[in-house]
């Protein structure tokens, strides 16, 4: 789901799925903030591991605010749990001021619901789709989100051959941007993965267009490489699992050349540049 102005943009059914769309300036360079397993309660006092996940979200969206980015990214496991109707209340209203000044776009990760989601962002309450993608032009950038997650009781995800057939046919449109796919689990985790990921691997690897797939799930921060594009793995906002791996979100500035990665948050300042291939 995209939110423009705290409201969602178009969307159109594609089959058992729903894609949202919107575009946005550029000016050759963009910014953008990256974060994921935020885990909002409807209880703001709740906490997880020493952390209060509405304490840390609230922190990241002041520090977001300063940043000053023209998208921003959620990457799953928005809610608490069972994703809850009171967890997305909360969080919208933590999220407000943010985007009211930048496009929010939301994926869906194996914590969330997406009916509960659909009727509090986009007042919905008729059966919701099987799946919620989004789809960010921003010449020469594309931001495409999937949603790898089964249901809020289920912890390993799959994107589905419905998904994948679609997002083969949005690859192969022209002219080609430099594209960014992010979606919730990654192929291997240290819980349950996504089952095929190998075939979204492979799926990049025959389109150049595809320079980087972007994941979360484990609340770890790692980049490296998958089926030859850059594999982003990012930490979590709410709390992390070790004690020592930082909590936090990506400052991430596009380029022509690649993409400058920056970790906000905890644990020591990270800076990472990945070039386009």
């Amino acid at each position: 789901m995209i939110l423009l102005s705290g409201r969602p943009s178009l969307s159109a059914e594609h089959g058992s799925g729903v894609v949202y769309r919107c575009t946005l300036k550029t000016g050759g360079t963009t910014r953008w903030a990256w974060a994921s397993d935020t885990h909002i309660c409807g209880d703001a006092g709740v906490s997880q591991r020493g952390f209060q996940p509405a304490r840390q979200l609230e922190r990241a969206v002041g520090e977001m605010r300063q940043f000053q980015p023209s998208g921003v990214l959620v990457n799953g496991d928005l809610a608490w749990s069972l994703g809850h109707s009171d967890d997305y209340e909360r969080f919208f209203d933590i999220m407000h001021p943010l985007a009211k000044q930048a496009a929010v776009v939301l994926a869906v990760g194996n914590h969330d619901d997406r009916g509960n989601l659909l009727a509090r962002l986009a007042n919905r309450s008729d059966r919701p789709p099987q799946w919620l993608a989004a789809v960010v032009e921003q010449p020469p950038f594309r931001l495409i989100a999937l949603d790898s997650s089964i249901d809020s009781q289920t912890v390993g995800g799959e994107i589905g051959r419905a998904q994948l057939a679609w997002l083969e046919g949005e690859l192969e449109a022209e002219p080609p941007s430099l594209t960014i796919v992010f979606l919730h689990h990654p192929g291997e985790s240290s819980s349950e993965g996504c089952s095929d990921f190998s075939d979204l691997v492979g799926l990049a690897r025959r389109r150049q267009c595809v320079q980087a797939v972007v994941t979360a799930h484990d609340h770890e921060y790692c980049v490296g490489q998958v089926g030859g594009v850059h594999h982003v793995r990012l930490p979590a906002v709410g709390f992390s699992f070790e004690e020592h791996k930082p909590t936090g979100w990506i400052a991430a500035v596009l380029g022509r050349a690649g993409v400058e990665l920056r970790l906000q948050g905890s644990g020591s300042p990270a800076v990472t540049h990945l070039p386009w291939r």
